[in-house]
């Protein structure tokens, strides 16, 4: 893997599986139109939440991929900046507990089956909502075209880290994702990849059919 920041802004190649993703989110297939997505909420009886956000402003700034975009013909691209992050907050603080919970259902089945533009920033969102009972209920919605699980839960140690001690300073990244992705690209030009893929090619014809499986289509 070779670094190469001159080209860090570049568009460049998404990996299978991100592929796979990009096109299931586009309404090509009866079950596609859904997203690859992430969503769960954390009830918290103290945060402080300017704090809380300027963590998740220096998330945003250290980890390119949380201001990557994918293009429209299929690629992806880390953006140079991207406007300051704002979490947004709801205070249902004066309703009753059953009215309360009745506006974080709503966000909730919003932000949890959302579809965002793949091709606009950001791919997450974070909105909070201020409880009756003095706790912050956090909603947190990722798509996992720019995260898998072990980054998210670096992403989220980190994020902890920030909260927890503001002025810590975290050590630099010494690659970028743009850098893997190109190198693993160099890896399929390669004898070690093409001998197997051609074996396989010769065999697909007399491989058998892939398993019939009953499914659940949209009504």
């Amino acid at each position: 893997v070779e670094h190469d920041p001159q080209q860090r802004h570049a568009p460049f190649p998404l990996t299978d599986v991100q592929h796979a993703y990009w096109m299931g989110r586009k309404n090509l297939a009866e079950l596609g139109n859904v997203a690859t997505h992430f969503y769960f909420e954390l009830d918290c009886p103290q945060v402080d939440l300017a704090r809380f956000n300027q963590a998740l402003r220096r998330l945003i700034d250290r980890h390119e991929m949380l201001r990557a975009i994918m293009t429209d013909d299929g690629l992806q691209q880390i953006l140079p900046s991207v406007p300051a992050f704002d979490i947004v907050l709801h205070d249902v603080s004066g309703e009753s507990e059953a009215g309360a919970e009745k506006r974080v259902v709503q966000l909730r089945e919003r932000m949890s089956h959302e579809v965002r533009p793949a091709n606009q920033w950001p791919l997450f969102d974070v909105q909070a909502s201020a409880m009756p009972n003095g706790h912050t209920r956090l909603h947190l919605s990722l798509d996992m075209l720019i995260l898998d699980g072990w980054s998210m839960f670096l992403m989220f140690s980190e994020w902890f880290q920030l909260y927890r001690s503001p002025a810590l300073s975290l050590p630099a990244l010494q690659l970028s994702y743009r850098d893997y992705v190109i190198a693993e690209r160099k890896l399929l030009e390669g004898a070690a990849y093409q001998r197997p893929r051609a074996y396989w090619m010769k065999r697909i014809d007399t491989l058998p059919p892939a398993p019939y499986l009953p499914i659940v289509t949209h009504a």
